[in-house]
């Protein structure tokens, strides 16, 4: 027999009202994820993070079924772990490859953004956070009990600013944003920050593999190693697998261990998932020809979108957000491409704010030049979308999406 659970009122209210209000929004036609048609074999799939298309690659797959078949792959929080298996030897390697000392596997980029920002700062620390940072930043630095203080995205003057009034501390930034595809004036910021005497943080969550030799990041490729004090990434993007990771130096990573309540209290990643890692990142580093073409990919439809009138030149990364002023015309732009078989994802409010609504295209290096020219003049056809009034936004759609 099943139980039909009632709760207290202060929690049932809520679930009434998610019943009530939020349900039938988030299944109707309005909503963000309501797919206007169903993708098929034929669809252009730009929705996703896997820039160097290796997500299905045979020797990263068969590489992990073959680990799987082994005997040492046990669940335990990694503050229990000892000895050296794959874990490891990613965690040396990944550290080598970005001319660190020492990194640190997680769970996930949540994780590690999280389990950092509460081990670096406590209710004393002036955090220091551009806007656009991932929410995972903005949680990590809430959980720490420090003082936060948000500056404009991009902005070296406002930050210095902020610097000079509230005083030494910690910055944190992505390097690339990866819900509009802007990517930071590091050489600036860190510059900035070292300057004030701050701890620098840099997500290269959307940079590490695209960018520097071999894609050892952005950090790298503009040799600021020395003065950023630590590196984060979701290893979900170009290692396109579940996990995050921490390049620091070799003492913090014996701090953490002990402290970062997500390294005590989550189970580590297991050895078939490090095995995976481990292959992925020689591919990343041997194959330039995916980041070559990857970056000639992104370039084609940059040229292509900002003449046409879209306004991407906010970025020139493989993160392209087609950006307009609200909510709605974001999901109706991603509905249109997807009815012409290019799926794209949206992003609207709390990922974004309000005014920069859009629906994000990634590129990837698998893209072919028809595909291109597909997405570049099915791109031309919704355009007028960018400019339509709000009061005529459910017309268009009934005009031009099918029932």
């Amino acid at each position: 027999m099943i139980t039909t659970k009632t709760y207290p009122n202060f929690l049932q209210k809520r679930l009434d009202y998610y019943e009530r209000v939020v349900m039938p929004a988030l299944n109707s036609e309005k909503s963000p994820f309501f797919l206007n048609v169903v993708p098929n074999e034929q669809s252009i799939f730009v929705d996703n993070n896997d820039y160097l298309s290796i997500g299905n690659h045979p020797e990263i797959i068969e590489a992990q079924i073959t680990q799987l078949r082994l005997k040492d792959n046990s669940v335990m929080s990694s503050f229990f772990v000892s000895g050296k298996g794959p874990r490891e030897q990613f965690e040396e390697m990944l550290a080598i490859h970005t001319h660190q000392e020492a990194s640190i596997l997680s769970t996930s980029g949540w994780d590690a953004n999280t389990g950092l920002m509460q081990t670096i700062a406590d209710k004393e620390t002036h955090i220091y956070l551009d806007r656009m940072v991932h929410a995972s930043i903005f949680i990590g630095a809430q959980l720490s009990g420090g003082i936060i203080h948000i500056f404009n995205h991009n902005d070296p003057d406002h930050l210095e600013k902020k610097l000079k009034e509230y005083g030494t501390g910690v910055v944190v930034v992505d390097s690339v944003y990866s819900s509009i595809g802007s990517i930071c004036p590091l050489k600036d910021i860190v510059g900035i920050g070292k300057k004030h005497h701050c701890v620098v943080v840099v997500d290269e969550s959307h940079s590490l593999g695209l960018y520097g030799k071999e894609g050892n990041g952005l950090v790298a490729q503009l040799e600021l190693e020395d003065q950023v004090d630590f590196i984060t990434a979701s290893l979900s993007k170009t290692f396109c697998s579940r996990g995050g990771i921490i390049i620091c130096s070799a003492n913090f990573k014996n701090y953490f261990r002990h402290n970062s309540f997500p390294a005590i209290f989550s189970s580590i990643i297991q050895n078939h998932e490090a095995v995976r890692f481990i292959k992925t990142l020689d591919i990343i580093k041997k194959d330039e020809w995916r980041r070559e073409l990857l970056h000639k990919n992104t370039a084609y439809l940059h040229d292509h979108l900002d003449y046409m009138g879209f306004n991407t030149e906010v970025s020139t990364s493989p993160i392209i957000s087609l950006e307009v002023n609200n909510e709605s015309k974001a999901i109706l732009l991603r509905d249109l491409l997807v009815h012409k078989n290019i799926v794209t994802a949206p992003f609207i409010p709390p990922a974004v704010p309000k005014k920069r609504c859009n629906t994000r295209m990634t590129v990837n290096c698998s893209l072919t030049v028809s595909q291109m020219q597909h997405i570049v003049q099915s791109c031309k056809e919704v355009l007028p979308v960018v400019q339509l009034p709000k009061d005529e936004i459910n017309c268009y759609r009934e005009k031009h999406l099918p029932h």
